[in-house]
């Protein structure tokens, strides 16, 4: 890699970009779910402090007991 894209590499702010990335999937997520105005309102107040109580989960820990919990979600039938 080049020194002038290592540094620019260096230079972004990835947790930012992360949180970019999340705001606009949530929303594009909504869109297209037709979320009216009460499930946006929902949301806003669930995420209302969640920094506060945020604790770091370790990837390998998420991953071994979040995918097979999607499976199982997946499978239920939706009413």
């Amino acid at each position: 890699m080049s020194e002038k894209s290592r540094r620019w590499t260096n230079g972004i702010d990835w947790t930012m970009c992360g949180i970019l990335a999340s705001i606009y999937l949530v929303w594009r997520i909504g869109t297209v779910g037709d979320w009216t105005l009460e499930c946006w309102v929902l949301l806003l107040i669930c995420l209302i402090g969640v920094r506060k109580d945020q604790a770091d989960v370790e990837w390998m820990k998420f991953l071994a007991a979040g995918v097979p919990f999607l499976g199982v979600l997946r499978q239920s039938p939706v009413p």
